[in-house]
């Protein structure tokens, strides 16, 4: 059927399947962390980025894209009911408000703003997915196999991880994340060079709660979806293809041709019923124990227990058919093995360096909830609150508690812990309801069951780590909690209302894409700046040549797209600093200072270049200010300490 803009049910199609392929390059793409805006984009053009792992302010850009793109799919029709289903996408709303609360205390702009984007754009995003599933018959089954494809990819991107080394990623973390031009801490250097697979998300936890999100769904798929597992055994074994090819040469070229000849006999014998059920059952089983070692490989404690945990609740809760018994049985046993397997293997449940800190961080969390429990003290400021108070010793400090639900608290205040703490309840019960009553007619037996247990195990591992920071899990979440829910009607609001609720979101849609873009636009030119400040990447020859009048050109447009932002500002200091041009370092950091006046390192950085012009009251009085942000900072201590000897030894 031809594509016709003007027909609905074409259109509609075009839609269903334009969200599947979203659905389906999620997390290839947007693996990536957003909350820290010290670090920028990774890419000049936005060609680039089609290659590369995409920064996360594309994937509010996106949402809003979906969303519109929903509302052209749903046409007149009258798609918004006030269900249980909607309810879920309702209460992302109400989460995206209160996360506005966060502006009001804030420090520094630049984190309300990308926190805003990134929880109003998973709000649209729910409304996207809802809509479309309302407009197209037999929608769900099409998005969970997109989920179900996509997330089997990332298995076998992190086997070629594993294999074949990290290297790359020891280059990636040194250009994004050592710029500044400080000296490496000993525990930062055997962080970075430590084999705990990530890719292609950000960080290794990241990895390991997609993991648990979505291996129950792949697996139930693959057992008992007929196209499900024609997919995954076509992509798992052209995935090997491609990573033989690439790595052996001649060799490697005959044993992709060869893995390749298979996967085609596979293909092609799944298709006689007598043959697909135990392809289907084998590859099932087999994927579920590459699954937990890739699992394991990541050495996420938290993922594990989650997952562990989950496995013993669910027979307490839920009556496990006969018929997938053995499945669960089976990722019962492995995931305690990799939990015993991570205990021994330099991860103790006990180990100081993690646990301990993020206790630290929760009890601090806890304090400042108190403090300012109306509002919070501001998205961004639970790093400078921490610093003021943290007792677990060390430089390190977090930019949120690690737990979502103090995340929201101490920083956003009581109305978004409410918000919070009423959506994951919501969620986890509506899913807990769909499990207990499995219909024949959906996706696949027992889908609600498996999804059940992967959102329930991701929400217990979002109490330990940043989850919801990361556009790939928590979208593809959003997706598989509103796919799982019944449909429930609701009385609480007449149709009359509901006669426009269609297109009620779409200012708030046509907004949250306006400055999604004008904020790519800032951190594009936040990374050419960076490209010209940070000494790992300077001789690159296709950037440009490093010189003061392009780094003022550059901070100007960085300046006119976002005045709020201190860290353009900052990353010129440290570089000026290394140049030893102290007179426009200052200027840099005083400007930084204007913007982020809670930052303990802005003072140490501009007493520094003080100090080197001999203005020591003026550095004495920074000194003095970075040692009571940070007190537990050895480095600013010790020098605030020297120069007040000095002081008193010069008088």
């Amino acid at each position: 059927m031809n594509l016709q803009f003007k027909n609905t049910i074409s259109y509609k199609t075009f839609h269903l399947y334009l969200t599947a392929l979203f659905l389906f390059f999620l997390p290839l793409k947007l693996g990536t962390m957003t909350g820290v805006p010290e670090i920028p984009l990774s890419w000049t053009s936005p060609f680039s980025a089609i290659f590369e792992n995409c920064p996360p302010v594309f994937f509010p850009i996106c949402s809003a894209i979906l969303f519109i793109s929903s509302l052209i799919a749903a046409g007149n029709k009258k798609l918004f009911q006030f269900n249980t289903q909607s309810t879920i996408a309702l209460l992302w709303l109400f989460l995206a408000l209160s996360s506005l609360l966060g502006f009001i205390n804030a420090s520094t702009l630049d984190f309300p703003v990308i926190y805003s984007l990134h929880f109003w754009g998973l709000a649209i995003f729910a409304f996207a997915i809802l809509l479309t599933l309302n407009s197209t018959e037999n929608s769900g089954k099409i998005l969970l196999r997109a989920i179900v494809a996509g997330n089997s990819i990332i298995l076998f991107s992190s086997l070629h991880q594993i294999l074949f080394g990290f290297k790359n990623s020891l280059d990636f973390v040194k250009e994004r994340e050592l710029y500044m031009g400080t000296k490496v801490s000993y525990d930062l250097w055997l962080r970075i060079t430590q084999t705990r697979v990530f890719s292609p998300f950000a960080l290794c936890n990241s990895l390991a709660a997609n993991i648990i999100l979505t291996l129950p769904i792949i697996t139930i798929a693959s057992f008992f979806d007929k196209h499900c597992a024609r997919i995954n055994i076509f992509l798992s074994l052209l995935s090997l293809f491609f990573i033989f090819f690439d790595k052996f040469g001649k060799i490697g070229l005959f044993i992709s041709v060869i893995i390749f000849s298979a996967s085609s006999a596979l293909i092609i014998t799944s298709f006689f019923d007598e043959y697909w059920k135990i392809i289907a059952r084998f590859f099932s089983i087999t994927f579920s124990i590459f699954a937990i070692y890739i699992l394991q490989q990541t050495y996420s404690r938290g993922a594990v227990i989650s997952l562990a945990i989950t496995s013993l609740a669910i027979p307490f809760f839920l009556k496990i058919p006969k018929k997938i018994k053995f499945s669960y049985i089976l990722l019962l046993i492995i995931s305690f093995s990799a939990f015993f397997i991570i205990v021994n293997q330099n991860r103790s449940l006990l180990e100081k360096s993690s646990l301990h800190a993020r206790l630290d961080y929760w009890l601090r969390a806890s304090e400042i909830f108190f403090s300012n429990p109306l509002t919070g003290t501001g998205w961004g400021d639970f790093f400078h609150d921490y610093t003021k108070i943290k007792k677990f010793p060390g430089t390190e400090a977090p930019h949120t508690p690690h737990n979502i639900i103090m995340n929201f608290s101490s920083q956003c205040g009581i109305i978004a812990l409410m918000a919070i703490v009423i959506l994951l309840s919501f969620t986890i019960y509506q899913a807990f309801n769909s499990a207990n009553h499995p219909s024949e007619d959906e996706f696949c037996p027992y889908a609600n069951i498996a999804i059940f247990y992967g959102i329930t195990a991701y929400f217990l591992h979002s109490l330990t780590d940043i989850n919801f920071q990361v556009p790939a899990t928590i979208a593809s979440t959003i997706a598989l909690s509103i796919i799982v829910t019944k449909k429930v009607k609701l009385q609480f609001i007449p149709d009359k209302v509901l006669k426009f609720a269609n297109f009620a979101l779409l200012p708030f849609a046509l907004l949250l894409l306006f400055f999604s873009i004008q904020r790519a636009k800032f951190e594009r030119e936040f990374d050419k700046l960076h490209r010209i400040c940070n000494p790992i990447v300077e001789n690159n020859e296709n950037l440009p040549k490093n010189s003061i009048e392009n780094l003022k050109k550059i901070i100007e447009k960085t300046t006119i797209l976002a005045p709020y932002s201190p860290y353009p500002w900052a990353t010129a200091g440290v570089y000026t600093q290394n140049q030893g041009l102290w007179d426009l370092s200052e200027i840099f950091f005083e400007n930084a200072l204007k913007n982020s006046p809670e930052r303990a390192s802005f003072y140490y950085r501009l007493a520094i270049s003080q100090l080197k012009q001999g203005k020591f009251t003026y550095a004495a009085k920074n000194l003095k200010k970075a040692h009571e942000l940070f007190p537990n900072n050895e480095e600013y201590s010790k020098t605030y300490e020297k120069f007040k000897k000095f002081m008193e030894d010069k008088k």
